[in-house]
Parts: C-alpha cells; structure tokens; sequence
C-alpha cells in the first residue's frame, strides 16, 4: 500500500533529501552512496529519497540486482538505527511499495508524499511531472507506470526481462533532450502555486539535477520551493534543521545556502554550464494533478 500524507510527528533530528543518485552495477558511487547513508547516521531523523535513486529499479523480487541488494542492505541498516526512510517514485523506479514498503521504507509513493517539520508543512515530489510540455513523457509514463504493463512483463522469464530493462536503461538516456535544455520555470511556478494553495510550505523536487531554491509571497508569509542537486554530480543533498531555511551539503564537506532565484525568472543552460535568468512570468492558479 502507498502512502501520499503524514501527520505531524515530534522530529529532533534534520530533515534530509536527496534525488538523482542514478546508481549503476559495477559503479564506484554505489560504495559512495552507502558511505552517504553512513554518514548521515548521527544527525538525521527523517530521509527523503527523491527518486531515480538507480538508472532502474523494478519492485520485484527476481529483479533485484547486486547493486539494488547493497543498497537496499545500507538502508535497513539505517532504518533499524530509528532513522525514517521516505520514498517518492522518480521516472526510473516501478512499483517499488509492493517489495520494500516497511522495510525498509516507512512510506514509498508514486506521486508524492507530504511531511510536517519545524512547524512547516512539505510538499516532496520527484518532478517529472512538473513540465506540461514534456507530453512524450507523460505518454511513456503513463505506459511505464502502468499495472497492465507490469503484468505482461511478469508473463515473461527473468532473462528476457533484465534484457528490457537493460534496453530501458539505454533508451531513458537519450529520451526527450530539448524539455530538458530549459528548466520550466512558467510550469514549476503554476505548479508551486497550486500546492501553495492547499496549505504547503516548502515543495521539494529532484529531476532537474541543479540546485535551486525559489521564494515566493502568499498571503503575508514566504513559501519556497527548493530543487535538489543530482547527487551523482557530486554528492549534493539539502539538509534542514528545526526552522532552519535548509542548505545544501556535498561529499567533499563543503555546504552552502541555497541560491535563490526570483520566480519571475527563467533558467536556461549558457555553453558553460552555468545557468542564466530572465524574462517574466505570473503564475496562475490550477488544481494538483
């Protein structure tokens, strides 16, 4: 069973996302993200996996692979140390509640997932539903996520599976690159608004592989919305501590306040690299999907 909403819970540890770890069989930051787990042991109380944690990961015993089986053991290990684990569903990860919901995730949801701390209410999802352009891949998500498609999958022998999801993995590489040059600030914007409307502080996403945090004013108090680094880029993640505005750690011990961008802004990737704003946008009012 999935769950989309958690109530208020005492938390005296920090708050932690991450997303985008893309782990791989045979990679050197599958070693990198356990020792991450490790050292995120003493001060956590609450982890948010933002989704893509692998290139792929199916929810079915039979299809778990030696990287899968490592990681999966370094989580336990944390969740027995009293640490909560959250899973949200990136666009490489299916039916992940059927094999690992309560262990050793406390809640894993497909869409999203809601968590009260330091008196604010956060709204986590993965993202990769933000960008309303991006239609071939609500059309391919919407196959991909699909019960049918899982059933007709499992019809067929181990092998012949683990050869579709190596071609899977091939395929989401080179998958829609042109909604994937500007960030869709006019559609996060809508979509922050909405959420912001239904009593949200703070709306955490993934997807995007750049940090960012946006600020916005409604009705008298600020809201933000932060988008998380890719944690394969460099071992990026954000920590929150009590009423702290969150700031994002890397492996290498350095940590940072978040970047803010106003909302009025777009961002586009300049040859560097680096990242650019302009332009203006209002973002109008719209239910969740």
């Amino acid at each position: 069973m999935e769950s989309s909403n958690g109530s208020a819970h005492s938390l005296k540890g920090d708050l932690v996302f991450v997303a985008d770890a893309h782990l791989r069989p045979g990679h050197a930051e599958v070693g990198r993200f356990v020792n991450f787990l490790a050292n995120i042991r003493a001060s956590a109380s609450v982890l948010f996996i933002v989704g893509d944690l692998f290139d792929t990961w199916f929810g079915s015993p039979d299809l778990q692979k030696e990287h899968h089986k490592e990681i999966v053991t370094a989580l336990r290990g944390l969740a027995r140390s009293g640490i909560r684990i959250h899973f949200v569903e990136g666009n490489r990860e299916f039916r992940i509640a059927q094999e690992f919901l309560g262990d050793p995730f406390y809640r894993v949801a497909s869409d999203h997932l809601v968590e009260e701390y330091g008196g604010r209410r956060f709204f986590v999802a993965h993202g990769d539903m933000v960008n309303l352009k991006d239609w071939p891949y609500r059309v391919w998500r919407r196959f991909a996520k699909n019960p049918v498609t899982h059933f007709v999958l499992h019809q067929f022998p181990v092998p012949a599976r683990n050869r579709f999801i190596d071609f899977l993995e091939r395929s989401l590489k080179n998958t829609n690159h042109r909604n994937r040059k500007r960030f869709p600030m006019k559609h996060c914007s809508e979509f922050a608004d909405r959420a912001f409307r239904r009593g949200v502080d703070v709306i955490i996403l993934g997807h995007f592989h750049e940090e960012r945090v946006i600020r916005y004013s409604r009705d008298g108090q600020e809201k933000m919305l932060c988008v998380l680094p890719a944690w394969c880029d460099g071992g990026g993640y954000l920590r929150f501590r009590g009423m702290s505005e969150g700031e994002f750690i890397w492996a290498d011990g350095r940590s940072s306040p978040s970047r803010d961008i106003s909302p009025g802004g777009e961002w586009s990737e300049d040859p560097a690299g680096r990242s650019r704003s302009g332009g203006r946008h209002t973002p109008q009012p719209a239910e969740l999907p």
